[in-house]
Parts: structure tokens; sequence; C-alpha cells
């Protein structure tokens, strides 16, 4: 079968001819009895190559979306947090891992001290993302009006006075040395959508190569007002089914029993049967 793209939101291209690697069964809307929609159920995993995709660009919608909604006054943050160099010495592959967990939550008390009275809660959006050699950073995307920053920017666009206070503070909390923290302004070269382009990029099972993060860990984590990731109410009334043989379907009826059988995965790669965006959702 040719493979072909389809842009998703955010102008990502996702393949196709793609099918979910956890299929676990077939829902269909059956509102017009002469007329179903059928999708699969995806799983949703990040380790699967076309949910990964769709996570990814789902992901990096909203992260765009709230960027530019919430708040009316303070300022957006671009952050990068490394481990500690012991950890990225460590044999253990999930070293850099642990000490991002055990140090980010103490930075983030810290960085509460730092806002400027009388402007807006802190609010943020934590990534964790792999270097090429395996190892772990974390990005935060973090509104705050900060009383360190500065506004004089370095050569990489890094606020010089925020920047300096986070390195500073990463190495006392037990995290590495080196960090930055980047203004994200519209208009200028880190905006919105720059940000959750870069933070989304390695998302995918097979740009990731594909490393796996421990059970239950969060690739993202938001905080109460950033909000999670909600997807909008589907416009058909989805209904699971035990099973859907051809017959069911009264555009393209099975006279001969003999000859009927059960819709599989592999049926949903015929296009004219079902609508290829509707396995997507």
């Amino acid at each position: 079968m040719m493979e072909r793209k389809k842009p998703l939101a955010g102008g990502l291209m996702v393949k196709t001819g793609l099918v979910c690697e956890n299929f676990r069964g077939i829902i269909a809307d059956t509102t017009n009895s002469r007329q179903w929609y059928m999708a699969r159920v995806r799983c949703k995993m990040w380790s699967c190559e076309l949910c990964s995709q769709i996570n990814r660009s789902q992901w990096r919608a909203h992260i765009i979306d709230k960027i530019n909604v919430i708040g009316t006054f303070g300022k957006w943050w671009f952050i990068t947090i490394t481990a500690h160099r012991r950890a990225h010495k460590a044999l253990n592959q999930r070293a850099t891992l642990s000490n991002l967990q055990r140090g980010i939550k103490t930075l983030y008390d810290r960085f509460r001290r730092i806002i400027e009275r009388g402007t807006e809660k802190l609010e943020y959006c934590r990534i964790y993302e792999h270097h090429k050699t395996g190892k772990i950073h974390a990005h935060l995307i973090m509104r705050g009006t900060f009383t360190e920053a500065t506004g004089e920017l370095d050569k990489k666009g890094n606020d010089k006075g925020l920047t300096r206070w986070l390195k500073d503070n990463a190495a006392e909390c037990g995290l590495g040395y080196q960090a930055s923290a980047k203004p994200i302004k519209s208009g200028e070269a880190v905006h919105a959508g720059f940000v959750a382009s870069y933070v989304t990029k390695y998302m995918t099972k097979s740009a990731q190569g594909f490393k796996l993060f421990p059970k239950g860990l969060r690739r993202i984590q938001c905080s109460s007002a950033f909000g999670a990731l909600k997807i909008p109410d589907s416009q058909y009334t989805w209904t699971m089914r035990p099973g859907i043989f051809e017959s069911d379907v009264l555009k393209h009826r099975v006279t001969d029993v003999n000859l009927q059988h059960e819709i599989t995965t592999d049926d949903f790669e015929q296009e004219f049967i079902y609508p290829p965006e509707l396995s997507r959702m």
C-alpha cells in the first residue's frame, strides 16, 4: 500500500499508512441506520508509532493554545534543566531521570519565591526528553514575573539574570549547572510555535529510537491552570462493538453468508469502507 501523509493539528504530518500497534477493538456510530462510521480504538501509548505521532500533534496544539491564552500579565519562559554530572556518569540508565525527579520539585519551590508580588500564579508544563546518549533532561514552559529576570539577553537568547539564578539554584538543588531560561515572545525567535515544536520534536517512537521511559512516568506534566490535554467531544455517538461483520454494513452488504467475515484491523486499510480520519481519533 502506498504510504501517504495527512496533516494534523499544529501542522504535523502523520503517516496515514500506519496502524496502531496495540489495536484493541472497533467502535461504531450507527445513528444513521443506512450509513455506519467505524473507527479503531487506538492505544494512545508513546511506544506506538501511530499513537505517538497523534499524541505529539495534540500536545503541540495544546501548548501553543495555552501559551497564547493563559494570563494577561507576567512572562512566559522556556527553561532547560539538566541532571547532575554524577548522574550522567552513572551506569544506571535511569540515574539522570531519578536525579531530575528529586531536584525539580525543590527548584520549583525556589521559583515561587522569586515571583513578584501581585502577579499571577506560577504555571508550568514540564517535559522529559532523551539525549542522543539515552540520558534525560527536562524542559519547563513556565509563566512567571520573576524578580531575578533582567531583560538583558546573551547571544543564545537567554535572560542573563534569570539564567544565572537558575544555574546557581539548580546546582544547589543537586541538578546540573547547565541550565538556561529564554523569554517566549510573539514575533521573536523563541515564540509559542517554536517552543511547542521544539519540546515535542522527539516524541515519536521512531525519533526516540525507541528509548523507553519507566512504566507510569508522565512524559508531560502540567500545573492545574495550564491544564492537561483534553480531546474535544466527538460529533459521533460511539458504541463499542464486540464483533462487526461485513453484512452489518449496508453499503457493502455481503449477500453470500459463506463469504462474509468479521471485520479486523486489516480492513481499515480499505479507505472506501473506513474513513481514514476516523481511525485516528
